[in-house]
């Protein structure tokens, strides 16, 4: 507007907004001048465009430039009815300070949809200084995704208990918001009945039963619900608390539920009759309770802190504390049972045997097997289970006598003997195996009937020679063919964390948990064990294959307060594994990006539970060759940890983990940042056909960053549902102009390059 430097076709919110919007020339994108809002505390202050026609059903798509000095600012894509009433608004907010940098939103216009506007503001009531320009708001069509079903099927267990001869189990996650609770004979290794129960969206919890009714503890809620068999319903029963808290172990004894709580580490019952609560008290400072068992006399509960076990009168009073001789090796107490007069109690890779008078007899696993579940025959036989490994002992005078080595692989969800002695172990991916008194063993899966359910996308690969698509979700691998629809999966002993190709073919998999590197015939997917990274590694952050040298490397994170991570160079010819820990000296290694003979890791120095011992995350290039650091330094000050790293042409990508989600190019040449940017989470950077690309898990949207070849920041894809169980990961077609991913819980693929 003339004489005032206001932009054309915008008006202040409000009048008193209006004192405080106003055309700048101090910053701007482009051209001169820019349009400043200054919040306040007391009002919402902004500036909304003039009404441009839409279509109801059609995409509208606003972006702005922004520059934010103070606080936050926020961008609005509003809808409008020929009324004059606002049907829909959709705003993304920003809190980036460096920069100039992009926000977009996408949306439907709903049905009756007259307008369109934008606007811009500081937050709601809110204090803030923030610059904008280069608004455009359009109509656009977004481009069509492929969907191929569900991406990767799991069985995963939470919840096990036994009522006579028949075993109950429960589903780890939500299926379509519901628990799966099934009924399985494992005698003739079928699923009887199962039903998906509304409980609220929790997860699955621990399970217990009385002969009548089955009792569910679902994790994330904080409510007993009883599932009655016999008509296939269920109801909550009882409250645990106002707060989300649910059980860790869960059991009928007697008249009562008894219930060992997290996040608040107590010991609970309740009466099976009237559902009256009472609580014992915290077994420990740990949030965790982990167990929980009764006798007629007294209730025991143990945690997670080391050994801590305490006694309480039946009908409460002051606790005592009985623990056994601390183990810094045990981690805590794990499984409780009882038989005749004694407490059976598992800690780490110890059986102990209390008696009514206080005494104790401890028992050592062979091999240092850690236990992870006890249970009690109808002879009164207790039974003691290694949590890997498949290792069952008998527990008697004589200390722990093998009865069996159960097939297969996995970690154990429980142990439970049926009423007519039949050992049954359950892994946490589904696995049923059982031993009959005899000692025949025996095994099925509930992944490959009806009980599977779709599972989170732990990594995913493109095989460039067959073209199928390789996706790792819990503890399996499905394969999918998209030409012809088919799919064919096969077990892991374990979460592949990255899955990549090497040049003859072969895929090679780095599984989270163990540190276990893997390889795969592409054909008939028989696996071959490469060995184990080892050094505390347990968390998989990247893997490339360097074809140039023929060797596959990996970066890596230890768990729990360590920082120590790693860089292993692992020959296919040899499966010799090289690790070098400590590159980054106190950092996990995030991620890794290969250009020529070099290798350029990014570092984190967080650590859980652990305060940092380094203000800045660090940047490390590796020579190929000699394996050894060329440098390593700070390139952004003010970074705790980086996500990821991409390089293109000299130019380093780096993401930002703290920061979550902001960006920022460095080239390596003039060793300058060149663009900043922030991308609403964390996620990945792919690269394809020269062109950069970032895909935020939470946020859902795929974007196109500034690179060699393309100027400017793009919206490609937004409301991509989350569907990976940590950041998505590209796998570009062979022409390079779209890429598999997940979408939600299904295999799709989404063209990037029109």
């Amino acid at each position: 507007v003339e004489g005032t430097h206001w932009p054309r076709h915008w008006s202040a919110i409000t009048q008193e907004a209006g004192e405080r919007v106003a055309s700048s020339d101090a910053q701007s994108f482009s051209g001169r001048r820019s349009l400043i809002v200054r919040g306040r505390s007391d009002a919402a202050v902004g500036a909304r465009s003039s009404h441009v026609p839409a279509r109801g059903g059609s995409i509208y798509e606003a972006c702005v430039q922004v520059l934010v000095e103070a606080g936050r600012a926020r961008m609005y894509l509003e809808f409008w009815d020929g009324a004059g009433s606002r049907l829909a608004a959709h705003f993304k907010e920003t809190t980036f300070r460096g920069g100039w940098h992009r926000v977009d939103v996408r949306a439907e216009a709903p049905a009756d949809t007259s307008t369109v506007t934008v606007m811009l503001n500081s937050g709601t009531r809110a204090l803030g200084i923030a610059y904008f320009d280069d608004v455009v708001a359009r109509e656009v069509t977004p481009l069509p995704i492929d969907r191929f079903g569900t991406a990767a099927f799991t069985a995963a267990i939470r919840g096990v208990t036994v009522m006579g001869e028949r075993l109950f189990v429960s589903s780890r996650s939500p299926v379509d918001g519901h628990l799966r609770l099934a009924e399985v004979d494992p005698h003739t290794a079928s699923v009887v009945t199962q039903v998906d129960l509304d409980v609220g969206g929790a997860a699955g919890g621990a399970l217990a039963g009385d002969g009548t009714y089955v009792y569910i503890v679902p994790a994330g809620g904080s409510d007993v619900w009883r599932f009655d068999p016999r008509t296939g319903e269920a109801s909550a029963w009882a409250r645990i608390g106002d707060e989300a808290v649910w059980a860790y172990d869960l059991r009928v004894v007697g008249e009562h539920l008894y219930l060992a709580t997290y996040p608040d580490g107590h010991v609970r019952r309740f009466g099976l009759g009237d559902g009256l609560a009472e609580s014992y008290g915290a077994v420990s400072s740990s949030q965790y309770a982990t167990a929980v068992h009764a006798d007629d006399r007294h209730v025991c509960g143990g945690s997670t802190e080391a050994g801590r076990l305490v006694r309480w009168p039946i009908d409460g009073g002051v606790p005592v504390e009985i623990s056994p001789a601390p183990d810094p090796a045990d981690g805590g107490i794990v499984a409780m049972a009882r038989s005749g007069g004694a407490l059976v109690v598992a800690s780490g890779s110890r059986v102990i045997c209390i008696d009514s008078n206080g005494g104790q007899v401890v028992h050592a696993a062979p091999d240092d097997d850690h236990l992870g579940h006890l249970a009690v025959g109808p002879d009164a036989t207790v039974y003691a289970l290694a949590r890997r490994g498949g290792a069952l002992y008998r527990v008697d005078d004589a200390g722990l006598t093998s009865v069996a080595v159960l097939p297969g692989e996995g970690a154990y969800e429980a142990l439970e003997v049926t009423a007519d002695g039949l050992l049954v172990a359950v892994t946490i991916s589904g696995d049923v195996r059982t031993v009959d008194p005899d000692g025949a063993t025996s095994e099925f899966s509930l992944v490959d009937g009806a009980f599977a359910y779709p599972d989170a996308v732990h990594s995913m690969l493109l095989h460039s020679r067959t073209q199928q698509v390789w996706v790792a979700g819990r503890d399996a691998i499905t394969v999918h063919d998209p030409a012809t629809g088919r799919h064919t999966m096969f077990r892991t002993p374990g979460e592949a964390g990255a899955l990549v190709e090497g040049s003859d073919g072969t895929v090679y998999a780095a599984l989270n948990g163990s540190g276990h590197v893997v390889r795969y015939d592409p054909e008939s997917h028989r696996r071959t064990d490469m060995g184990v990274i080892g050094h505390g590694q347990r968390r998989i952050t990247g893997m490339h294959f360097d074809a140039a040298r023929e060797q596959l490397l990996i970066t890596s994170s230890p768990t729990g307060p360590d920082r120590a991570g790693a860089l292993t160079f692992v020959d296919p010819a040899t499966r010799e594994l090289d690790v070098h820990v400590g590159l980054l000296p106190e950092q996990r290694v995030m991620g890794i990006a290969v250009s020529g003979s070099t290798a350029y890791i990014v570092g984190d120095t967080d650590a859980d539970s652990a305060e940092p011992t380094q203000s800045a995350a660090e940047v490390g290039a590796v020579d190929l060759h000699s394996r050894t650091l060329l440098w390593r330094g700070v390139l952004e000050p003010s970074w705790e940890s980086y996500e990821t790293v991409l390089i293109d042409e000299g130019t380093l990508y780096l993401m930002g983990r703290c920061p979550s989600g902001h960006w920022f190019s460095y080239d390596l040449t003039t060793r300058e940042i060149v663009r900043r940017g922030a991308l609403g989470g964390r996620g990945a950077f792919g690269l394809s056909r020269g062109r950069v690309f970032s895909w935020a898990r939470w946020a859902g949207e795929i974007r196109e960053l500034p690179s060699a070849a393309t100027a400017e920041e793009s919206l490609v894809h937004a409301g991509v549902e989350p569907g990976w169980a940590g950041n998505p990961m590209f796998s570009f077609t062979s022409n390079g102009r779209e890429t598999w991913g997940a979408d939600g819980t299904e295999l799709a693929r989404f063209p990037l390059i029109a």
